[in-house]
């Protein structure tokens, strides 16, 4: 209110009174946005999890010595590297453990984008992949330096590659 008045605005007690019922529903719509967010965000990180495991799991049966390159990681990560795979494909080679499903979409309820390089035969680094668009539903581009971010920056992407999080929230 003190604010209010330095800066030149008065308001009567009887207005702001009136406003705030109206005030405090913005409030804790605005709670309950970041905590959906939040909620979303751990839903994907889990959805990512889950399917990279399933994945890294399939490759290092199908061919362990094709699990992991022997070459060293980059410093930044390029998605364009890793060869795309549709989520048909992921569905062909992929069986859930008992009582789950496979999960295709994040905590938005956008399409996870996958990759992975079943050619052995081809030295790269980049092996097989799974990320999610964030809030936004849309990726920030191809290229990622590793490292967290915050949590509440819904609209950052979540990559994760050859068994680790490259990106990833943190609180």
């Amino acid at each position: 209110m003190r604010l209010l008045i330095r800066q030149g605005l008065r308001i009567s007690a009887v207005g702001l009174m009136a406003a705030w019922p109206l005030l405090a529903s913005e409030g804790e719509s605005a709670a309950a946005d970041v905590e959906a967010n939040l909620q979303a965000m751990k839903q994907s990180v889990g959805a990512v999890r889950g399917m990279s495991t399933l994945l890294f799991d399939w490759l290092a049966e199908a061919d362990p010595s094709s699990a992991v390159s022997q070459s060293q990681p980059p410093k930044v990560m390029n998605w364009a590297d890793c060869q795309p795979v549709s989520a048909e494909r992921i569905k062909e080679i992929l069986v859930p453990p008992e009582g789950e499903d496979l999960v295709f979409v994040d905590g938005w309820n956008h399409p996870l984008e996958f990759c992975l390089l079943e050619d052995p035969e081809i030295d790269s680094w980049y092996r097989v992949g799974v990320r999610s668009p964030g809030k936004d539903g849309r990726y920030e581009g191809t290229e990622y330096e590793p490292g967290p971010f915050r949590a509440t920056d819904v609209d950052r992407d979540l990559v994760w590659i050859n068994g680790y999080f490259v990106t990833y929230p943190s609180p």
